[in-house]
């Protein structure tokens, strides 16, 4: 019985914080360090060479990478976040 009320209190508690202001789940990368990676991969360098010098993983570097631009980061986390 217990185990079915968890996940309600879960998101009520997740509600209550977002209704707080508090931000929920892994910060985004810098936009400087993205624009930063865009140009790198636009000059020619690899996802690896691009991540391993700005200190970012191959996946957050391709992620970035294959994104139309910076605003849209934010507005896939505010649909996201929408459909919780």
């Amino acid at each position: 019985m217990l185990s079915l009320e968890v996940p309600t209190r879960v998101r009520s508690g997740i509600a209550e914080a977002r209704a707080k202001g508090k931000r929920i789940g892994r910060p985004a990368a810098d936009a400087m360090l993205i624009s930063k990676a865009r140009a790198m991969l636009a000059s020619g360098h690899s996802l690896r060479s691009v991540g391993k010098s700005l200190g970012l993983s191959v996946a957050t570097v391709h992620k970035y990478a294959t994104e139309r631009e910076v605003g849209s980061l934010s507005e896939g986390l505010m649909r996201w976040s929408a459909a919780e």
